[in-house]
């Protein structure tokens, strides 16, 4: 019965996956807007310094980048346009969210 009992709580925690904005560190690197627009938001993250850093501190740089990305994906639903189109508070809301979730993936994947 107790297996039961956690098998069915880890699926009814894994149906929420789908919904935008509810997000973990897994989908902060699996989740992307596409390939093309993955690399815009990467490239201007990562050249968002006005100093000059090393080039292994850009490559951690890009590597928070990414998972930053990942996580704007997972809350806008992969869908760019709901991205292009959010307002000043949501992306506020949606960068104060994605950046805590980045922080945690770039922890976890220098890690590894």
């Amino acid at each position: 019965m107790k297996k039961i009992f956690i098998a069915g709580l880890i699926c009814s925690m894994s149906a929420f996956a789908w919904i935008p904005g509810v997000c973990d560190i897994g989908d902060a690197r699996q989740d992307s807007f596409g390939k093309a627009q993955d690399y815009f938001i990467i490239d201007e993250c990562a050249k968002g310094q006005s100093t000059e850093i090393s080039l292994p501190d850009f490559t951690h740089k890009v590597y928070w980048c990414s998972c930053y990305t990942g996580a704007l994906a997972c809350y806008f639903g992969k869908d760019i346009e709901k991205l292009k189109k959010a307002n000043s508070e949501e992306l506020k809301k949606a960068d104060e969210k994605a950046t805590k979730l980045a922080d945690k993936c770039y922890l976890k994947m220098i890690k590894q």
